[in-house]
């Protein structure tokens, strides 16, 4: 249950807040620090906002066959001619 608990607060936020841990605490009536226990020691679980991925620098045929949806390909390469320009 905690774990699904966890999984779900990560799906909507892309890792743990303190805020969401802090309000699951109070729910399932668990001391906030083994929470924050529990989700340090397994590695799927993030305590901090994941980096930003860098797309920049190749081009879209490079990006789509690393599995980047096509137009996010396109958006990444207008991004850097826009900031060629610039």
């Amino acid at each position: 249950m905690i774990f699904d608990d966890l999984r779900e607060i990560q799906r909507q936020f892309g890792y743990l807040p303190t805020e969401p841990l802090r309000a699951l605490a109070q729910k399932i009536d668990v001391p906030l620090y083994q929470l924050h226990g529990v989700a340090s020691f397994y590695p799927h679980f993030r305590l901090t906002p994941p980096q930003r991925a860098a797309l920049l620098g190749l081009d879209t045929q490079a990006l789509v066959k690393m599995g980047v949806h096509p137009l996010v390909a396109f958006l990444a390469n207008m991004q850097v001619e826009r900031q060629r320009k610039s």
